[in-house]
Parts: C-alpha cells; sequence; structure tokens
C-alpha cells in the first residue's frame, strides 16, 4: 500500500473575519436605508397619482403623504402625515381616505357620491411591482465597499 502525504494549508483568514463582522454590523442601517427607498418611492409615487387623478388644487393632500421607517429598521409606514397637517387642516386623513377609495351615500339616496382616486393603491402597486430594486442594489453595494471594497 503506497503512502499517503498529507498537505497542511494555513491560511490568514484574520481580514475576512473583521469583513465579516463589519458586515454583520451594519445590516441594520443597510436593512433601514433599503426600507426608506422603497416608502420614498411609494410617497412619490402616491404624490404623482394625485396630482393626475384630481381636478382640484391638492397641494394640502400631496404634501401630507410621506413615509416613515421605524427606528429598529423592521418596517416602512407610508401614509399622509397628521402631525404638521392638523395645524392647517385637521381633516387630512378623512380627505385622503374618501378621495382615496371613495364614497357613496347608498343606493338611491341623495347625498355625495366621491368616485374612487385609487392613489393608495398606486403607492402599494409600485411597492409590489418591485421597481425600486436598482436603487437596493447601489445601497447594498455601497455599504460592502466599505468592508470589502
Amino acid at each position: 500500500m503506497p503512502s499517503v502525504q498529507m498537505v497542511s494549508i494555513q491560511a490568514d483568514v484574520d481580514e475576512v473575519q473583521k469583513a465579516l463582522k463589519g458586515t454583520a454590523k451594519s445590516m441594520k442601517s443597510i436593512k433601514k436605508q433599503v426600507l426608506g427607498a422603497a416608502g420614498r418611492g411609494a410617497a412619490k409615487t402616491i404624490k404623482k397619482a394625485i396630482t393626475s387623478t384630481t381636478t382640484k388644487r391638492t397641494g394640502e393632500l400631496s404634501k401630507a403623504y410621506g413615509y416613515k421607517v421605524k427606528k429598529d429598521g423592521s418596517s416602512v409606514s407610508v401614509w399622509p402625515k397628521d402631525k404638521a397637517v392638523q395645524a392647517n387642516n385637521h381633516l387630512v386623513l378623512a380627505k385622503a381616505a374618501v378621495l382615496s377609495y371613495g364614497y357613496n351615500a347608498g343606493a338611491g339616496r341623495k347625498g355625495p357620491h366621491v368616485t374612487a382616486r385609487n392613489f393608495v393603491q398606486a403607492g402599494q402597486t409600485y411597492v409590489e411591482s418591485g421597481g425600486y430594486e436598482a436603487e437596493f442594489q447601489k445601497i447594498v453595494d455601497k455599504e460592502l465597499k466599505k468592508y470589502w471594497g
């Protein structure tokens, strides 16, 4: 039986371990930036849909929509911000709901009938379509370049 010679290989992995540790630390930051990009795009789409679907002035409604990423980076919310806008008009949230989803007083009844403008659904469609993936890739590449660059 022929003798088998063992080969011993040692690699210096300290730099790789350091880069992996740094990457793991920045995952929360990457996650928050990615969610912020999605929220920013959805809010922008909603604002465009508001101006294209309504015929009257919509400045306060358009200014009301914004986004916020939770501190822990778990989710992003897109909604009409009520704090800044309510000082001027406390009905912005109601206006947004009625204009986006529509309102019907009832069959055969006199009263207001508002057709749905569906601008909130435009933001949801934007998020579901994945049109923001190019921006996501830029964010991730930029963060990873710091450690692996």
